[in-house]
Order: C-alpha cells, then sequence, then structure tokens
C-alpha cells in the first residue's frame, strides 16, 4: 500500500512563516501595478493549497470576512491547527485535509478568484503537480489569478549538488529511527568534513562553503521540508509556463513588487539586451539569467486584461499606504535602494502625519518629482516592507473584530512555545511580525488597563517563572531574576513607547479604554 505522504516530509511540521505575496490585496495590487485588471477587492473565493500551518491563510481570512476561503493541506497536524486558528477567528474559512488526487474528487467545491501555491510546485512529483494544474483548469475563474513560488534554474545551478548530497547521506548513512532533526545535523556534519577538504566541488569555492554554512543554522523543521522530501524538482520559468499553459494561465507579473523594477538591479547593458526580446517567457528568462534568480514569485492570470495607461494611473492613484515602523526608525535606516532618497523621505514624513495617505495625495505632495518615479520609489518601499497596503476603511472595521480574536488567541498563549510571531492587522489586510515577549506584553496590557512598563515587566516575569521559562537578550539566557527583570524592563519600555502605539494604529489590538 502507498505511504500517504508520497514521499514528502510528515515527521516534523512546517515552520509557522507568513508569506504577504499570498495576500489578495497583495496580489491586486502586483498586476494593478503590471497594468492588469484583478480579480474584485471584497466579496471573492480564495484557495490556498499546502497552507502548511495555515498562518497566512487564516489572517488573510480574518481581514477579509466578507469573503469565502478555503485551504487544502493533506498534513492533518496541519489542517487542526488551520481549523483551530478558523475556529478562533470565527472566520469564512473551510479546512480540507486531502491530497491534491483527493481533492479534484470532490463536487462541492466553487470556482476561485485567487489561488495561492507557495514553494509546494517545487517539492512534489510530476504527478502532483499534473493534478495541481488541473485544479486551477477546473476551479479558477476567468480573469482569476494564480500566485505561484518556486525554485528555479539558473540560480540554483551551483547550490543545487549540496542538497543531493545532504538528502542522500540522511538517507543512506543514518537511521530512520533518529528523526529526521538528528539526521539532518549528521548529514551536515559529513557535507562540512567533505567540504573542507577543499576538493573537487569545493574546491577553491568559499561561496558554496558559506552556503552550506548558512543553511545549517536554519530551522530544522524548514530545512526538513526544502531538503527531505522524496521529490525536489528545479525548474527553469519557460518549463513552469508551459506546465500552466494547460490551465490556459499566462504569466503576469512578479508577485513582489518591487522585483518588477529590472532597472534597479540589471545594469543599463542588460536592460538593453532584455528590452530587445519580445516574446514574455523568452524575457522572463533572459531576466533569470541576468539575476541568476533562485527563487521566484509570479502572478499568472487566466483570460488576463490590461488596463490603458488612464486607467492604471486611476486605479493605482486610489491605493493607500500605511508606516510599518516609526518614523524616526525609518529615517535612520539605509534605503534599500539608491532611488530617489529624498522622494522616499517625503513619503515617509507625509505619511507619519496623516496616518495614510493615497499614492495621488503623494504623488501631489512630491510634485516636482514625476508620478511614475513617486509610484516606483513606493514600489520599492513596500517590498522591503517599510510602507503597507492598507484596505479601505470600511473594509478595515469590519475585519476588526475576527483579527481581533485571532490575535487574543495568540497572545493568550504567548510564553508557551509554538505560539505565531505574528499578528493579524485589519488595516493592512495582513500580518504584523510580532515577537513572543511583545505578545506576551500585549495579552498582559490588555488584562492591566494601563501603559506601566514597571508592572507590565513584573507580570510578564511572574507568567514565565510559572511557565519555567527564562528572558533571552543579546542571545544570551538570563539567569538570576534580577537580570531577568532588568530585560524585561527594557522590553516593556520598548514595547510602551514604540510597538503598542503602532500595533493599535494598525487594529492589531484595541487602545486602552476601548
Amino acid at each position: 500500500m502507498a505511504e500517504w505522504h508520497a514521499g514528502y516530509v510528515t515527521e516534523l511540521t512546517y515552520t509557522q512563516g507568513y508569506y504577504r505575496e499570498l495576500s489578495p490585496l497583495a496580489m491586486r495590487f502586483a498586476l494593478h501595478c503590471a497594468g492588469y485588471k484583478a480579480p474584485p477587492a471584497q466579496g471573492f473565493t480564495y484557495c490556498e493549497l499546502g497552507f502548511g500551518q495555515g498562518i497566512s491563510l487564516n489572517i488573510h481570512a480574518a481581514a477579509h470576512p466578507d469573503s469565502a476561503f478555503w485551504g487544502n493541506d493533506f498534513n492533518p497536524a496541519h489542517a487542526r491547527h488551520a481549523n483551530a486558528l478558523a475556529q478562533a477567528s470565527g472566520a469564512r474559512l473551510t479546512v480540507m485535509e486531502a491530497s491534491f488526487a483527493e481533492l479534484l474528487q470532490r463536487d462541492d467545491l466553487p470556482s476561485f478568484d485567487y489561488i495561492g501555491l507557495h514553494g509546494i510546485w517545487s517539492w512534489i512529483s510530476d504527478e502532483n503537480r499534473a493534478h495541481l494544474v488541473e485544479f486551477c483548469r477546473r476551479y479558477l475563474k476567468s480573469g482569476g489569478v494564480l500566485y505561484i513560488s518556486y525554485n528555479c534554474l539558473p540560480g540554483w545551478s551551483q547550490a543545487a549538488p549540496l542538497r543531493h548530497l545532504l538528502h542522500e547521506y540522511a538517507e543512506r548513512q543514518t537511521a530512520p529511527g533518529d528523526g529526521i532533526a538528528k539526521r539532518l545535523d549528521a548529514a551536515f556534519d559529513f557535507s562540512r568534513q567533505l567540504a573542507e577538504l577543499n576538493l573537487g566541488y569545493f574546491a577553491g569555492s568559499n561561496a558554496l562553503k558559506d552556503k552550506l554554512e548558512g543553511m545549517s543554522r536554519q530551522n530544522r523543521n524548514y530545512l526538513a521540508h526544502e531538503y527531505m522530501n522524496q521529490d525536489w524538482r528545479l525548474m527553469y520559468f519557460a518549463e513552469v509556463a508551459e506546465c500552466l499553459k494547460a490551465a490556459k494561465l499566462e504569466f503576469a507579473a512578479s508577485a513582489a513588487v518591487n522585483e518588477q523594477l529590472d532597472g534597479l538591479r540589471i545594469p543599463a547593458p542588460g536592460m538593453n539586451l532584455l528590452n530587445s526580446i519580445s516574446d514574455p517567457v523568452m524575457r522572463q528568462t533572459v531576466r533569470d539569467y541576468l539575476l541568476n534568480q533562485q527563487f521566484r514569485r509570479d502572478l499568472f492570470v487566466r483570460g488576463g486584461e490590461r488596463m490603458t495607461v488612464a486607467e492604471q494611473k486611476r486605479v493605482l492613484d486610489d491605493w493607500r499606504f500605511t508606516l510599518m515602523r516609526p518614523l524616526a526608525q525609518l529615517l535612520a535606516e539605509k534605503p534599500r535602494t539608491p532611488l530617489a532618497p529624498e522622494v522616499r523621505e517625503a513619503i515617509l514624513t507625509r505619511i507619519s502625519v496623516d496616518g495614510e495617505c493615497s499614492l495621488a495625495d503623494l504623488a501631489s505632495h512630491c510634485a516636482a518629482h514625476a508620478p511614475l518615479l513617486v509610484r516606483q520609489v513606493l514600489m520599492v518601499m513596500v517590498g522591503a516592507g517599510e510602507v503597507s497596503l492598507c484596505q479601505p476603511t470600511l473594509q478595515a472595521a469590519s475585519a476588526a473584530s475576527s483579527c481581533l480574536a485571532l490575535n487574543q488567541h495568540w497572545w493568550a498563549r504567548a510564553g508557551e512555545g509554538g505560539e505565531s510571531a505574528y499578528l493579524a492587522s485589519p488595516s493592512t489586510g495582513g500580518a504584523i511580525q510580532v515577537g513572543g515577549l511583545q505578545q506576551l506584553m500585549l495579552g498582559l496590557l490588555q488584562q492591566e488597563g494601563q501603559a506601566d512598563a514597571a508592572t507590565l515587566a513584573e507580570r510578564a516575569w511572574e507568567k514565565l517563572t510559572g511557565l519555567g521559562q527564562r528572558v533571552v537578550s543579546g542571545g544570551k539566557t538570563c539567569e538570576s531574576p534580577e537580570d531577568n527583570r532588568a530585560a524585561l524592563l527594557r522590553i516593556a519600555t520598548d514595547f510602551i513607547e514604540r510597538d503598542w502605539p503602532l500595533l493599535s494604529r494598525l487594529g492589531c489590538c484595541p487602545a486602552l479604554g476601548d
């Protein structure tokens, strides 16, 4: 009898990550930036396949309570976890636990405006990839969008043998009963020994040795799913595009809006060559060679419709943005690109005053600069996580209760281990990264009803003591009660002055007194 997991790692659950490109809001903005019309912003249907722990799926469902969300993952532990989150938020989310073949046998699925596939394309068999394509063919609406991310060539060409070495050693030289984490450690130890010989494949290549060392420091749950699956298929963009043609899908744009600005990463001679290519698949292929691309985040559309230049400007002008960190912190940071730093500073300053600003407002504020430049700077800032897209005010208000219910579920468990590192924001329609201690402070703040750092620090120490936990500060565990209290006081002070105002403004928690 065939194993139900079909060679996919199930011993360790996947990491509790959030992937913002899966957001329907982010997909819409990326399509608009590329000049395409997008599926509806309200009352849509959405499906994520292979949702892992269901963090992204649940946050997006909570942030869009007027829309119907579906998700499928064949790992029962993942499905159980995602279901618990859905019950906590009360979101309109249907969680399914099925293989891709079993999913195609269902007769109760709607047609979808959005389908999301994060990473799984690279880790499954050819048969299962065919099932995914068939699912999109059957269930993605005309005008619908597919988000798909995957490991790709040529960027993986040099490092792919490392994955093969780790996988083969773990499979052939370790005992299955030792568990995947221990087997991975053994595989890394052996691979380091081989690299230190400085022969053959590793000869003179510090980059490969650094890559191996960097991989060894990553989360073991992530590494198990990335490298220990039976199937791992690297594909060129053209191969992926050819597969998706069977579902009538055509490439539209990169889901990461900053990666749509090729001229920021490719020197002029490369851009001249790229711009001489008319075929869209060939253009993306050459782009991947110019950038040595390792990982792609693509949007494919089914019957995509382009906007006129005037229509695109009208649509983009209505998009609104908000800051994701305090202004002083953002101004002190080095910009991700040298593109118009004076425009970036003007945008940050204006948004900090108004709280939210539309692209039209910001273009008017930066009237000395071309509107296209203002748009491009914003795309870079969105990609860098400096600013976020905003939902319309009425949609954000309707999502407030479900997002708060989900966040309360998380911060009530802060410090217990295994909790999410994110909270849902009705304002941004997505996630805000919030550390475990900050979530603990947030829960205590709601209980105490006052923003007093000393009180919060003492209550946090009482809870951590009861859980047998200690504070890790500067990479070191605080041992004495005095050191723990001092660290917690610093954290509580920063939380009250910096984190709590941001979380309150983004709707992740109620303001005191609400």
